[in-house]
């Protein structure tokens, strides 16, 4: 129902001053990276820079592959140089490097479900949904579905070496996702 910041001093609202652009609307996630606070909200997705406080719109930074407007940004990550965003459109990319935008992934890839988290490693990108994880080959495009039944929504997911931590609906679920070299 919007966004706000908390004093750590006194737990009272600290206003930033752009609140009232949040008033009423789905803010999914905040993440901090670098000098920035990404804010995925049902509008899109904001920049707020840490160094000179103002809001942006995020898909106004840099250049981007696709015309269309990402909106309802449930999930961002930020991994290396990069930072993967996940909205109605699919999953997107913004390399820091390149200053470039890339849609990576069509929302169809993972059947337009709805995306809780979104967690990144070497070659696989894997995403919390209502009903499971889905983990995606950035490489190659392969998709595998784990929607067991026992998993149900999942609403966080952490990578610890070959283990999937996931907290989910049903409980906390370790997953051992790579065998071993």
């Amino acid at each position: 129902g919007g966004l706000s910041r908390i004093s750590r001093k006194d737990k009272k609202i600290d206003p930033v001053g752009f609140e009232y652009l949040f008033s009423g609307m789905p803010v999914y996630q905040v993440k901090s990276q670098k000098d920035f606070l990404w804010i995925g909200a049902w509008s899109g997705i904001y920049l707020y820079s840490k160094l000179s406080p103002q809001l942006k719109n995020g898909m106004e930074l840099g250049q981007r592959y696709f015309d269309q407007k990402i909106t309802r940004v449930t999930a961002i990550k930020e991994f290396k140089d990069s930072v993967y965003i996940v909205g109605d459109l699919g999953i997107v990319k913004y390399d820091f490097d390149s200053s470039m935008w890339d849609l990576i992934f069509n929302a169809a890839i993972y059947k337009n479900k709805m995306v809780y988290d979104i967690e990144v490693n070497k070659n696989n990108i894997f995403i919390g949904t209502s009903d499971g994880i889905t983990k995606i080959n950035e490489k190659t495009g392969f998709v595998r579905e784990f929607n067991f039944p026992f998993l149900k929504q999942v609403n966080d997911i952490v990578i610890i070496d070959n283990y999937l931590w996931a907290g989910t609906n049903g409980g906390l679920v370790k997953f051992k996702w790579k065998a071993s070299l």
